[in-house]
Protein backbone atom coordinates (compact mmCIF):
# COMPACT_ATOMS: atom_id res chain seq x y z
CA UNK A 1 0.00 0.00 0.00
CA UNK A 2 1.30 3.75 -1.08
CA UNK A 3 2.07 5.69 1.81
CA UNK A 4 3.85 9.22 1.26
CA UNK A 5 6.69 8.07 3.17
CA UNK A 6 7.28 4.71 0.24
CA UNK A 7 9.74 4.64 -2.20
CA UNK A 8 8.60 2.56 -5.19
CA UNK A 9 8.16 0.78 -7.56
CA UNK A 10 4.28 0.74 -6.88
CA UNK A 11 1.88 -1.10 -8.03
CA UNK A 12 -0.25 0.59 -11.00
CA UNK A 13 -3.52 -0.63 -9.54
CA UNK A 14 -3.91 -0.33 -5.92
CA UNK A 15 -0.41 1.53 -4.92
CA UNK A 16 0.98 -1.01 -3.13
CA UNK A 17 5.23 -1.36 -3.40
CA UNK A 18 6.68 -3.81 -5.00
CA UNK A 19 9.93 -4.57 -3.02
CA UNK A 20 10.70 -9.12 -3.96
CA UNK A 21 9.93 -10.66 -6.64
CA UNK A 22 6.91 -12.58 -4.78
CA UNK A 23 5.08 -8.76 -4.86
CA UNK A 24 5.06 -8.66 -8.75
CA UNK A 25 1.70 -9.57 -10.93
CA UNK A 26 2.67 -12.13 -13.53
CA UNK A 27 1.66 -12.12 -17.43
CA UNK A 28 -0.31 -14.91 -19.17
CA UNK A 29 2.64 -16.24 -20.30
CA UNK A 30 4.44 -16.76 -17.15
CA UNK A 31 6.72 -14.08 -16.67
CA UNK A 32 6.67 -10.47 -14.31
CA UNK A 33 4.34 -7.96 -15.29
CA UNK A 34 6.32 -4.97 -13.44
CA UNK A 35 3.38 -2.90 -13.72
CA UNK A 36 1.12 -4.41 -10.93
CA UNK A 37 1.15 -6.43 -7.87
CA UNK A 38 -0.05 -10.07 -7.87
CA UNK A 39 -3.27 -9.04 -5.75
CA UNK A 40 -4.08 -7.25 -8.99
CA UNK A 41 -2.83 -9.02 -11.79
CA UNK A 42 -2.35 -12.51 -12.55
CA UNK A 43 -1.90 -14.47 -15.44
CA UNK A 44 -2.64 -11.87 -18.11
CA UNK A 45 -5.63 -10.02 -16.45
CA UNK A 46 -6.67 -8.27 -13.75
CA UNK A 47 -8.24 -10.36 -10.34
CA UNK A 48 -10.82 -8.44 -10.21
CA UNK A 49 -11.70 -6.69 -14.12
CA UNK A 50 -14.89 -5.14 -12.90
CA UNK A 51 -13.37 -3.29 -10.21
CA UNK A 52 -14.32 0.23 -10.46
CA UNK A 53 -11.81 3.50 -9.12
CA UNK A 54 -13.81 4.23 -6.21
CA UNK A 55 -14.08 0.08 -5.03
CA UNK A 56 -10.12 0.19 -5.24
CA UNK A 57 -10.10 3.32 -3.00
CA UNK A 58 -12.65 1.66 -0.75
CA UNK A 59 -10.73 -1.54 -0.62
CA UNK A 60 -7.14 0.04 -0.36
CA UNK A 61 -8.29 2.33 2.88
CA UNK A 62 -9.75 -0.55 4.56
CA UNK A 63 -5.81 -2.24 4.00
CA UNK A 64 -4.05 1.01 5.12
CA UNK A 65 -6.23 1.74 8.34
CA UNK A 66 -5.00 -2.15 9.00
CA UNK A 67 -1.83 -2.50 8.41
CA UNK A 68 -0.41 0.75 8.90
CA UNK A 69 -2.73 1.90 11.93
CA UNK A 70 -3.31 5.51 9.73
CA UNK A 71 -6.96 6.94 10.57
CA UNK A 72 -9.38 6.44 8.32
CA UNK A 73 -9.96 9.88 7.01
CA UNK A 74 -6.24 10.25 6.70
CA UNK A 75 -5.90 7.11 4.62
CA UNK A 76 -8.43 8.18 2.46
CA UNK A 77 -7.29 11.22 1.90
CA UNK A 78 -4.07 9.95 0.55
CA UNK A 79 -6.10 7.21 -1.62
CA UNK A 80 -8.31 9.57 -3.25
CA UNK A 81 -5.45 11.54 -4.10
CA UNK A 82 -2.97 8.35 -5.20
CA UNK A 83 -5.16 6.18 -6.94
CA UNK A 84 -6.37 8.38 -9.82
CA UNK A 85 -2.80 8.70 -10.71
CA UNK A 86 -1.89 4.87 -11.04
CA UNK A 87 -1.82 3.71 -15.02
CA UNK A 88 -5.05 1.39 -14.63
CA UNK A 89 -7.08 4.79 -13.07
CA UNK A 90 -5.20 7.66 -14.60
CA UNK A 91 -7.57 8.07 -17.70
CA UNK A 92 -10.90 7.27 -16.38
CA UNK A 93 -13.27 9.32 -13.92
CA UNK A 94 -14.30 7.83 -10.74
CA UNK A 95 -16.66 4.70 -10.96
CA UNK A 96 -14.67 3.80 -14.62
CA UNK A 97 -13.38 0.70 -15.05
CA UNK A 98 -9.73 -0.48 -16.37
CA UNK A 99 -9.08 2.19 -18.61
CA UNK A 100 -11.79 0.45 -21.08
CA UNK A 101 -14.56 2.67 -22.88
CA UNK A 102 -18.15 1.74 -21.63
CA UNK A 103 -19.03 1.60 -25.33
CA UNK A 104 -15.51 0.20 -26.66
CA UNK A 105 -15.25 -3.70 -27.20
CA UNK A 106 -13.13 -4.69 -23.67
CA UNK A 107 -10.00 -4.89 -25.93
CA UNK A 108 -9.96 -1.28 -26.66
CA UNK A 109 -8.51 1.60 -24.66
CA UNK A 110 -8.34 4.72 -24.42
Amino acid sequence: MYTEASKGPFCQSCGMPLRRASDFGMGADGLRINDFCHFCFDRGSFTDPDMTQQAMIDRCVGFMTRQTFTPEFEARRVMRRVIPTLKRWSSDSVGSTCGVLPDAPKDAKE
